[in-house]
Formats: structure tokens, C-alpha cells, sequence
């Protein structure tokens, strides 16, 4: 099953948080209003983390700069052979793998993440740089959104009981957590 084709979660990851329904395929982990699935390709397995015991999110970008030197060792070769009179229109195929290396760069770059639980637990998964933030992104606006359904809750519960008791001030919500983020 491919996290793409579905939205909803079938099988036995269903039947263990039924009721929830996936923000937005990634191909990382699933990410429900109050859950986060991983997926491991290689086990078969599914994580599901509930996001109210997720307390940090880590994550370590791997970039291949060998490629990137590589690539402006070519560029200054493409400039020499453009500036030079026995050049012969080598600038131009320079110029291009140049140009190519800095898209497989780009296209390479990797990264880890690491989320750590209130328990000390850890859970890690890798993927690229793009799902790596989409992934971060979706679990903002889940924790955002279940945040704001909890202060509506309260609200409404506060405003039917205020007529007939004395509040005793702000009821606490469950606290948005930072997350490190892509630094």
C-alpha cells in the first residue's frame, strides 16, 4: 500500500486509531490530527506516535559537498576555456556538467529525523530534504489544529458553567512543543 494512493488509513493501522483521517500523504510517515504513523519500508512496519508525546523533533541534513566543490572546479574550468583564445567551445560542455552536478546536489541532499518522545524514546527516518520539511510542516498544523479544537472545547465548556459557578481562571491546554526544525 502506498502512502500516496491512500488518504485514509486501512488495515490494522485503521483499526488502532479509528476515526482519524490523513492531513496529507507524505512519503515519509502519515500525519493524522492527533497521530503520527512511520512507516518502515524494510520491516513492514508502522510506528504511531501520538503527537501529544512528541516533545522535539531533530533533524540532520546530509549534503554531498564533494559535489558542490566538484562542480565549481568545472565552472572555473568552463570560465577559463571561455576566456582563453585555444578555448575551441569547450566552455560550453564545461558549463553544462557544471550545471549538471549542481542539480545532482541538489537532488541528493538527504536528511534524518529524529523524534523524541516524552518517555526518552526515540524513532528515526530518513528521506529528502523537501519530505523532510513537508513532513515537519503537516505535524505543525496537526498539533496547531488539535491546539485549537482543545480551546474551543474549554471555551465551551467554560461558557455553559460560568452562569452557575465562580471561574477559578484559565484552564490549561496541552502545550505546542518546538521542534528544531530544518536549521
Amino acid at each position: 500500500m502506498s502512502a500516496l494512493a491512500s488518504p485514509t488509513l486501512t488495515g490494522t493501522v485503521a483499526a488502532a486509531i479509528s476515526d482519524e483521517e490523513v492531513l496529507r500523504p507524505n512519503r515519509l510517515a502519515w500525519v493524522t490530527r492527533h497521530f503520527l504513523i512511520l512507516r518502515n519500508a524494510e520491516r513492514q512496519t508502522h510506528t504511531i506516535i501520538p503527537l501529544t508525546r512528541l516533545v522535539g523533533i531533530h533533524v540532520v541534513k546530509t549534503p554531498y559537498s564533494g559535489l558542490l566543490a566538484i562542480a565549481a572546479g568545472v565552472f572555473l574550468v568552463a570560465a577559463a576555456a571561455f576566456a582563453s583564445k585555444q578555448g575551441d567551445g569547450a566552455a560550453v560542455p564545461c558549463a553544462l556538467l557544471g550545471a549538471f552536478l549542481m542539480a545532482i546536489y541538489f537532488g541528493s541532499r538527504r536528511a534524518n529525523i529524529t523524534f523524541r518522545l516524552d518517555t526518552g524514546a526515540t524513532e528515526t527516518t530518513s528521506g529528502s530534504l523537501g519530505e523532510a520539511t513537508s513532513l515537519i510542516e503537516l505535524i505543525e498544523t496537526a498539533r496547531r489544529t488539535a491546539v485549537a479544537d482543545t480551546q474551543q472545547a474549554t471555551d465551551f465548556s467554560t461558557a455553559s458553567s460560568a452562569s452557575s459557578s465562580v471561574r477559578k481562571g484559565p484552564k490549561a491546554t496541552h502545550p505546542v512543543f518546538e521542534s528544531s526544525g530544518l536549521v
